[in-house]
């Protein structure tokens, strides 16, 4: 059975050498050895403290004699566990290492006391609930252990990483994301999501995130922790523009605002039908959510088929879309009745512009004596719309197997197929 510790370090990108002290600690845990369980986490933690400390760049209320003083030590194996202790417990503002608060530093301190009696077998009494009760800190707390300025590098880094002039565009930004995940917790999210959005819209001032990479880079954030996915994806609902690209781009990720009602419903009844032609991609992914109500998918078909859709549409959203009826809803609309008016295919506004739906639906699916008499029909006599009719015949003579499949149907339900759409007479 895993446990919890085990489970959170996976989650995370740690160095090597502090999963390796978390493992030894669990299978200490396992087998009972609840001192040297203790003892490995504590050394895991202030590896963990250590490591930030190096990799930091050097705070500006402190001198580069003290910063290279303490990195040396951290360096000494002798040393760097007394270091560590000592660059938490600093307090004053002019030499504190770590933006924390009193309780915060004395928590760490007892932890530090109770390792030392693990390590020098003092008498105090070391069981599995002290054992959680560090894993239990160590969860809560690690994110804060971070150095006056290590936002705000973190946003620069981000900065430099997505501008080209510094950065090939296929560099993976992984890195980024362990570093976030070890920097930001509950306490300082929401002024990192404000930076960093500052820093784009600086950036960028025409267009915020329009890059597929940014988007990609917002989207791992979401998905790396719950607490920067909440406060992302509220942040993300304030800036609608931002939202709709967000979404667009890939409506998938609808999914991450599902508990945001009204942004929702607005996608629906307003986002999904505003542009030139609707995106089946976007109403496929508010099906696939069951977002649109059931009583208002009907009404949301008809007035995507009369706006127009894209057709570039992948199959697992076609059949989101079958099974949801709106493939019936199209082919009532093109070749039966559209809200009683007639049908589409005869409407010269819609028929002239938009017929490449009504071929689109001929090629990839069933056509039946219904679609073909309505069409022959149609084209029987004048008037009817002539650039659908050009455009229907164009792609009869080059789809020959549909074609045929007309003439069938046609001799076996006595359908007669006029010569305007380029059948021979019988």
């Amino acid at each position: 059975m895993q446990l919890h510790i085990e489970t959170w370090v996976s989650e995370r990108q740690f160095s090597a050498e502090v999963n390796t002290l978390f493992e030894e600690s669990a299978k200490c845990y396992k087998a009972s050895a609840y001192r040297a369980s203790l003892l490995f986490s504590y050394l895991a933690f202030q590896t963990i403290i250590k490591e930030r400390v190096l990799k930091a760049g050097k705070p500006d209320h402190i001198n580069e004699h003290q910063w290279s003083a303490i990195h040396n030590k951290l360096r000494d194996d002798d040393n760097w566990d007394a270091e560590v202790i000592e660059c938490i417990k600093k307090s004053d503002s002019n030499k504190k290492i770590f933006d924390i608060n009193e309780d915060l530093r004395q928590q760490a301190i007892y932890w530090k006391n109770r390792r030392n009696d693990c390590a020098h077998s003092k008498r105090n009494i070391i069981t599995d609930v002290h054992v959680e009760s560090l894993w239990y800190f160590i969860k809560a707390n690690i994110n804060q252990f971070v150095l006056p300025g290590s936002q705000s590098s973190l946003i620069n880094k981000i900065k430099i990483h997505f501008d080209t002039n510094y950065t090939a565009e296929d560099k993976s930004f992984d890195y980024l994301i362990n570093e976030c995940k070890q920097i930001i917790d509950q306490s300082n999210v929401a002024s990192f999501i404000s930076a960093l959005f500052e820093m784009f819209e600086e950036e960028y001032p025409f267009g915020l995130f329009t890059n597929d990479r940014e988007l990609e880079f917002i989207e791992a954030l979401i998905l790396a922790d719950q607490t920067i996915s909440r406060e992302f994806t509220e942040k993300i609902t304030q800036n609608e523009e931002f939202y709709l690209t967000f979404i667009e781009d890939r409506p998938s990720r609808l999914q991450y605002f599902l508990q945001f009602e009204e942004i929702l419903r607005k996608t629906w009844r307003v986002h999904l039908l505003k542009g030139s032609k609707v995106s089946l991609s976007l109403l496929a992914a508010l099906l696939r959510y069951d977002i649109i109500p059931t009583d208002k998918r009907i009404n949301v078909y008809l007035k995507t088929i009369n706006k127009g859709f894209d057709l570039n549409v992948k199959e697992a959203d076609w059949e989101i879309l079958i099974d949801n009826g709106f493939i019936e809803q199209l082919r009532q609309a093109i070749f039966i009745d559209y809200q009683e008016q007639g049908r589409l295919i005869n409407n010269f506004e819609w028929a002239n512009k938009k017929v490449r739906i009504a071929l689109y639906y001929l090629k990839n699916f069933e056509i039946d004596q219904v679609i073909v008499r309505n069409i022959a029909n149609t084209f029987i006599a004048n008037p009817y719309p002539f650039k659908a009719r050009d455009a229907l015949v164009s792609f009869l003579r080059d789809n020959t197997d549909i074609n045929e499949k007309f003439i069938k149907i046609g001799e076996e339900h006595n359908i007669f197929l006029p010569e305007t759409l380029g059948f021979e007479e019988k």
